[in-house]
């Protein structure tokens, strides 16, 4: 939101503390944590990727200067007549003195990650996109006076690439993405399609994952595997090398997507690529080691 001009007020009689006095433009429908209690309506999802995206390139600034913003909730994000969003209420932006995180010593607790809640001593940018994401359920839910769950992200209208994009906010602190920069690379992304494939060519050596409902047992295929000459593990790490993608769970966060396929998207951001292979690709891996 942009700020035309700033002042100290003192009143003339001295005895009242002064006030430090900020002229910014006019957003006509408020915050949107307001907007939404008078209109809670979904927004349409092209619409709420665009705002989102804005958001996100003016928080990637914030966090290359260093800052973290602290407090990007519905209270403190503006909608303009054209239903652009603005975000603003710098009070508790705070920069990194060194290498040090800033401290999570001020937040509103309601819309703070579960980390924070949980007692996590330092506020990283992780956490501002925590609540983004929040900002995306909101508007995708028409739903802005509470925090929204992943269990209720697996049941919104919208895409798969949108279920991934916040379940990725959200999730575990680790599993998520560290800045806006990395949010913002992976929603501009999937408008240009998928990573390009790796070929895998042999089993013998690789870290190998499955994930998702196989045709064969999932203990046989396992076998099948280590006959191969494959480290079966059970979660993608960041030495994984390839998982094997079943059909799709009703456990998966995302409709195309559970927690390993979003883990291999948070490796690849980390430039650690892993091979995605079909059922039927695996079994004739494994078939031509015999």
């Amino acid at each position: 939101m942009e700020v035309y001009d700033s002042f100290a007020w003192t009143p003339s009689d001295g005895r009242r503390t002064p006030l430090y006095c900020l002229v910014s433009e006019y957003v006509e429908h408020g915050d949107l944590g307001r907007y939404l209690e008078q209109h809670p309506k979904p927004w349409p999802e092209a619409r709420a990727r665009r705002e989102i995206i804005r958001l996100l390139r003016a928080v990637t600034r914030i966090h290359q200067s260093g800052a973290v913003h602290r407090d990007i909730t519905p209270r403190n994000v503006f909608v303009t007549s054209t239903f652009t969003v603005k975000l603003g209420d710098f009070g508790i932006a705070l920069h990194r003195v060194g290498h040090r995180d800033v401290a999570a010593d001020a937040f509103a607790p309601h819309f703070a990650p579960g980390a924070i809640q949980s007692g996590a001593k330092s506020w990283r940018q992780a956490d501002d996109v925590h609540q983004i994401g929040q900002l995306f359920a909101a508007l995708l839910s028409g739903l802005g006076s509470r925090k929204i769950t992943a269990h209720e992200v697996k049941h919104f209208p919208c895409s798969a690439h949108t279920k991934a994009v916040l379940q990725r906010c959200i999730g575990q602190r680790s599993k998520c993405f560290q800045s806006a920069a990395e949010m913002l690379e992976y929603m501009e992304e999937g408008k240009r399609g998928e990573r390009k494939r790796t070929i895998v060519r042999s089993l013998n050596g690789k870290r190998l994952v499955f994930t998702g409902g196989l045709a064969l047992l999932r203990a046989d295929a396992k076998k099948l595997a280590k006959k191969a000459g494959a480290i079966v593990e059970d979660r993608v790490t960041h030495a994984t090398d390839i998982v094997v993608v079943g059909g799709q769970s009703p456990h998966w966060k995302a409709e195309e997507k559970g927690q390993k396929l979003l883990d291999v998207d948070h490796e690849a951001e980390q430039g650690h690529s892993i091979a995605l292979v079909t059922e039927a690709r695996f079994l004739a891996l494994a078939k031509a080691r015999r």
